[in-house]
């Protein structure tokens, strides 16, 4: 499997991951294909398959998963998010995140608040890195400037031969501020 880091962060992942919005294969398939090397593993929340995903990394050795999952946009105060990231710890039987990211944007909390409870779980060693998923170029930007001390490494958007809309600056920004475009339905599915 072709390896790239993520972000400036001096990590690297797998270049293609296993995504699984809508997945209702089982334990065994997951764990087949983490076995064959498919170890980037996203999920969110919102998808209902966090659990699964715990079931299916039992039987490995941690170090070895990459593991990213989203907290909901509801979830965007400070006590949300630390209670949301608690809970898919649990469900993902797991004591940390790789990349934790803010499913969508919310335009009803300070940013300041939840980029806030971001940093405490990096700083509490329950979360590697910090990402977000369908921000826009504003909205990426603006979350970056609410961040003190750690920065955003990934930005999970849709990007396929259909939707190119990430071409219109963002994927620019990213590339300069070294954010990872981790693209979401790269074959044009529907959402």
């Amino acid at each position: 499997m072709e390896l790239r880091e993520l972000g400036n962060s001096g990590t690297r992942i797998p270049a293609i991951g296993v995504g699984t919005w809508r997945y209702d294969g089982g334990v065994a398939p997951l764990q087949a294909g983490i076995a064959l090397g498919a170890c980037f593993l996203d999920t969110a929340e919102a998808y209902g398959t966090e659990d699964i995903i715990g079931q299916g990394i039992r039987i490995f050795n941690r170090r070895d998963i990459f593991l990213a999952t989203k907290v909901s946009p509801r979830h965007f105060k400070y006590s949300d998010i630390i209670k949301s990231a608690n809970e898919s710890l649990l469900r993902l039987r797991t004591d940390y995140i790789d990349l934790y990211q803010l499913h969508w944007p919310n335009y009803t909390v300070a940013l300041k608040e939840t980029m806030g409870a971001m940093e405490a779980l990096v700083d509490q060693g329950k979360v590697r890195f910090i990402g977000v998923s369908n921000f826009m170029l504003r909205e990426l930007q603006n979350a970056q400037k609410a961040l003190r001390k750690h920065r955003i490494v990934a930005n999970q958007v849709r990007y396929n031969l259909i939707d190119r809309t990430i071409e219109g600056g963002l994927l620019q920004y990213c590339q300069e501020q070294q954010i990872t475009i981790i693209a979401h339905s790269p074959l044009a599915t529907k959402l």
